[in-house]
């Protein structure tokens, strides 16, 4: 609240300050000390699969085509939750939110790190091959833009509940499951899937080449790749 109270009005502020006042006493007891949050990240620093998240990152940062190096690091603000339900994760600027469960580990979180990852990444993108993509889409027929819409969420969707996903839990990895919580983008990130697969794994790049192949992928429809076991590794 100190670090943003100069950039907000001193009402606007207040209020804020009031609603969280009144929510504080009941959140702490799901706080509680940090304990949810210092657990996974332990369970993180030791887990033998760390580098499978590392390879993936790198992969990203190639496709997204930009220097990640060179820009302030994203801050992953971990919130717990109670168990039994669903988890919310969202970027924020360089602020990556995501909400974590007791007794999560790094497999549970992978794919939501990646998934916000990309989106961090895709704001990293130089204004001039920014404007190139958005005039590739722009050239597009109806349907193609309409498609081009969703792969602001489609991509990171294939990205983490696609790759990161059956990188980390291949056993219960499914093309069947939900990966995104609305239809249209689910569907969409399905269907590209097997392009943003390929090109990860080819090194290739986010370019007007792969938005052809993946807008052409996303028209036909989800299908698993052939000769690909979903379930598999």
């Amino acid at each position: 609240m100190a670090t943003i109270r100069p950039r907000m009005p001193e009402t606007a502020w207040a209020q804020l300050a009031d609603a969280l006042a009144w929510f504080r006493p009941k959140y702490e007891i799901i706080w509680n000390g940090g304990a949810v949050p210092s657990a996974f990240l332990s369970r993180a620093r030791t887990d033998p699969h760390r580098g499978r998240l590392e390879d993936v990152l790198a992969s990203m940062v190639r496709f997204y085509g930009v220097d990640a190096a060179e820009a302030k690091p994203p801050f992953v603000a971990l919130v717990p939750v109670p168990p039994g339900h669903g988890t919310h994760a969202e970027a924020i600027g360089d602020v990556l939110l995501l909400e974590i469960r007791p007794n999560d580990g790094l497999a549970d979180e992978a794919s939501v790190i990646a998934h916000e990852s990309a989106h961090w990444l895709w704001g990293l993108l130089q204004d001039e091959r920014r404007k190139g993509l958005e005039t590739f889409a722009a050239r597009l027929d109806e349907r193609g833009r309409e498609t081009y819409a969703l792969f602001h969420e489609a991509i990171p969707t294939a990205l983490g509940q696609g790759v990161t996903d059956r990188v980390f839990r291949p056993g219960s990895w499914s093309l069947d499951d939900p990966w995104y919580h609305t239809f249209d983008v689910d569907v969409c990130a399905k269907s590209i899937y097997p392009v943003v697969r390929y090109t990860l794994e080819s090194g290739g790049a986010l370019d007007e080449a792969f938005l052809r192949r993946a807008i052409d992928a996303a028209e036909r429809g989800p299908a698993a790749p052939r000769g690909l076991n979903p379930r598999s590794p």
